[in-house]
């Protein structure tokens, strides 16, 4: 079993997540086919089997085969207990009689793969059992030995995806899993995947055929895996055509959401764009990729993306950057002469007119919380300062309104702090 940082990996031929090994359904067939332009994919059961696999028997499977990877599979045999199953597995625990359903089932299917198995240098026929035999061995144990060439196949695999087996087993979902494992396997390479809806329906290995209760199946089990697995993902459906576009995303933090919010709209959701903006935030900072994307919205004229990796790559919106650190020291400059201006001021006045002052300033702020409007201080400061002109306190009313009242929110901040 591999571990790093606590994460469980099993490896799993693609050919395996492509078409499937078990089936989603409570009520299954003896009896799965797949069929396209290159070949076939078969899965059945022999007689004395009551249905194929079905989410459970899966998980019970990989979690098998993550013990299988602890030894490199040297052997196509391995000793564990129906107590560490259980352990590893939910809705198997102290149900020794359910693991045995489940090496029933994967004991007795047997899969056909006809001119469709990719190997990674090209298409071949392969036909496998999973498990050969398995054998109760006393105080809870378990002997199971697999299919050679199964698990020569796994073992051997170049075309494969290492598969977090807690992530995994964490899908509840059925149609769920199913799409975790389609999606993981057809995004492995690419930002944007495309797909009919019907062929969708198959590889889910859903029963029902209306177009909009497939929709409304597969947005309930992407809504589950954004929320529980590492894969973010967007999906849009057209009407017209009836084809599934899947694209990635991912959620941003702070400082990234920020930056993409600086793009031209049409590139706001481009996957491929907020990488290249997280890699470049990772070795840069905010401030550059920030100058380097305002260069590139004012200076690009076709292709948006590749100006962009240019700029970045070249610091083209140096400027920019100055631009922004200049902005940013005069904007502190001048919180600091206004707050060095309204002490000024106020020093300047008799204790008196300070007394009326700091009485204004805390009954009015006092107003505030109890009113439970203390986001809008400003409006109880203006009437502050209408009251302060009838006091008489000169020195304000030379201010005119609009600096007396920027005054007095920088005297309670300030003596807030």
């Amino acid at each position: 079993m591999k571990q790093s940082n606590n994460v469980v990996r099993v490896k799993d031929d693609m050919n395996f997540l492509e078409y499937p090994l078990w089936v989603v359904g409570s009520k299954s067939p003896k009896k799965f086919e797949i069929r396209n332009a290159k070949g076939k994919y078969i899965i059945s059961t022999s007689g004395g089997v009551d249905r194929l696999p079905d989410k459970l028997d899966k998980v019970v499977l990989d979690f098998l085969l993550s013990e299988m990877n602890a030894s490199g599979f040297k052997d196509e045999k391995i000793v564990t207990s129906f107590h560490k199953i259980g352990q590893n597995v939910s809705g198997a625990r102290n149900n020794n009689r359910r693991i045995g359903l489940a090496l029933s089932r994967w004991k007795g299917i047997y899969t056909e793969y006809h001119g469709i198995f990719y190997t990674g240098k090209g298409w071949e026929s392969k036909k496998f059992h999973i498990i050969n035999s398995y054998k109760y061995k006393g105080h809870g144990n378990l002997e199971i030995e697999f299919d050679k060439d199964y698990i020569k196949t796994l073992k051997d695999s170049t075309f494969f995806k290492p598969i977090d087996f807690n992530e995994y087993k964490s899908i509840s979902s059925p149609v769920a899993l199913r799409l975790y494992e389609i999606l993981i396997k057809n995004f492995e390479n690419r930002p944007v995947w495309k797909i009919g809806i019907k062929k969708l329906r198959e590889k889910l290995t859903l029963s029902t055929t209306y177009p909009s209760q497939i929709l409304n199946a597969v947005n309930k089990a992407l809504k589950e895996v954004n929320k529980k697995a590492h894969l973010r993902m967007k999906l849009d459906y057209n009407n017209s055509n009836n084809v599934c576009t899947f694209k990635k995303t991912f959620k941003p933090d702070k400082e990234l959401e920020e930056l993409i919010s600086a793009l031209p709209n049409a590139y706001k959701e481009e996957y491929s764009i907020s990488k290249l903006l997280d890699k470049w935030l990772q070795k840069k900072g905010v401030d550059y990729v920030r100058g380097n994307i305002k260069y590139t919205n004012e200076n690009y004229k076709t292709n948006f993306k590749k100006f962009l990796e240019k700029a970045l790559k070249d610091n083209w919106g140096i400027k920019m950057v100055y631009e922004c650190e200049t902005a940013r020291k005069a904007q502190e400059a001048n919180e600091k002469q206004r707050h060095d201006e309204s002490w000024g001021i106020y020093n300047a006045l008799s204790d008196e007119e300070k007394a009326a002052v700091d009485s204004h300033i805390e009954n009015d702020y006092i107003k505030a919380i109890h009113s439970n409007k203390g986001s809008r201080l400003w409006y109880y400061f203006q009437g502050m300062y209408d009251r302060l002109l009838q006091d008489d306190i000169p020195n304000y009313e030379r201010l005119g309104q609009k600096h007396a009242l920027e005054l007095l929110t920088n005297i309670y901040r300030t003596k807030d702090k």
